[in-house]
Order: C-alpha cells, then sequence, then structure tokens
C-alpha cells in the first residue's frame, strides 16, 4: 500500500513528460510544413 502512491505519482510524470515531447514535436512538424509553405507561396510569386 505504501508504494502505491509513488508509483501513481511516477506514471503522472512520465505521462506528462511523454505528453509534452509530443506536442513540441507535433508543433515542430507543423511549423516546418509553414514553412515549406511560405517558401512554395515565394517560389511561385517569382515565376518558378
Amino acid at each position: 500500500m505504501d508504494n502505491n502512491p509513488r508509483l501513481f505519482i511516477k506514471a503522472g510524470l512520465i505521462y506528462g513528460l511523454l505528453s509534452v515531447a509530443f506536442a513540441v514535436s507535433i508543433a515542430n512538424i507543423l511549423s516546418i510544413s509553414v514553412r515549406v509553405r511560405f517558401v512554395r507561396i515565394h517560389i511561385n510569386l517569382f515565376g518558378f
């Protein structure tokens, strides 16, 4: 019974860290796609 609160705390911390890492990776992927879109628009404006 004494180990259960510690296990819940560890599981919560691990879950939080994984969710933060997942959110950061999604944000990086979205920012890369926005940059690619931005570059494509400007290349199209120059007529290439």
